[in-house]
């Protein structure tokens, strides 16, 4: 079993696929995950606890340093194990206090790495960065701000694509990402650059920047009379979301 996202109505169900490729019923949404897999963790901590074992944080680094190598090989050769590296990895995250230097730096060279980018597999690392983003430390956010946005010309997987606009657009919500969002839906290859108002909309929800609301508004009606058709439909739908929540 491994988690496989889908885009339902732009949104980003996680549904729970077999072995044998079926789909079961669709699991707790994005926002619900943490609770998940807080759950789990607490769970296997007690499972450790209780069989004597002890975490050693030198050697979860090392392992974790492991799995992303490991994972940017698998995505190229290996693609039916990338979700079991990835949840050992996300694993890491929600059992240490903060991300390791090496663990880090590793994970800049897998966001870096073109062949990998350009796997359709790319989006499951990305979901793991969006929800888990509050491990990683502000310097760590700043350092990956460069690396998403060169990603987002390089990535293969809309879903991908989709999940850089929201960390754009509700995880560092500040004017510099306003910037690259408006910068991205105007020089993005498609289907990227159709999922950039999905970005905005998010920061237009999130922000409490009047100023850079607005800005961010008169970037999405802008985009409704784009030239291409995906990205005004996109843009409208952003619009109708955007006014039903108002």
């Amino acid at each position: 079993m491994r988690w496989r996202a889908a885009r339902c109505n732009r949104h980003c169900v996680q549904l729970r696929v077999s072995s044998t490729g079926h789909r079961n019923r669709p699991s707790l949404d994005a926002n619900d995950r943490h609770a998940v897999w807080d759950r789990r963790f607490r769970g296997l901590r007690r499972r450790l606890c209780g069989n004597g074992i002890l975490i050693v944080e030198n050697e979860s680094t090392r392992q974790s340093v492991e799995v992303l190598r490991r994972l940017r090989e698998a995505a190229v050769n290996q693609p039916e194990i990338v979700g079991v590296l990835v949840e050992e990895f996300h694993d890491y995250l929600v059992m240490s206090d903060d991300v390791a230097s090496d663990v880090f730096t590793e994970l800049t060279i897998v966001l870096q790495d073109v062949p990998y980018i350009r796997t359709p597999e790319t989006y499951e690392l990305l979901l793991v960065l969006r929800l888990d983003w509050e491990y990683f430390s502000p310097s760590q956010h700043e350092e990956l701000r460069p690396i998403l946005d060169a990603a987002c010309y390089q990535i293969s997987d809309s879903t991908g694509a989709m999940l850089i606009a929201e960390i754009l657009g509700d995880r560092y919500c500040d004017e510099r990402s306003l910037e690259q969002l408006v910068r991205l839906s105007a020089t993005l290859r498609m289907p990227s650059r159709a999922l950039m108002p999905h970005g905005l909309e998010r920061f237009a929800r999130t922000t409490t920047d009047a100023i850079l609301r607005q800005r961010c508004l008169d970037r999405i009606r802008l985009l409704r009379v784009d030239p291409d058709p995906d990205v005004r439909r996109e843009a409208q739908l952003s619009c109708d979301n955007l006014h039903r929540k108002s």
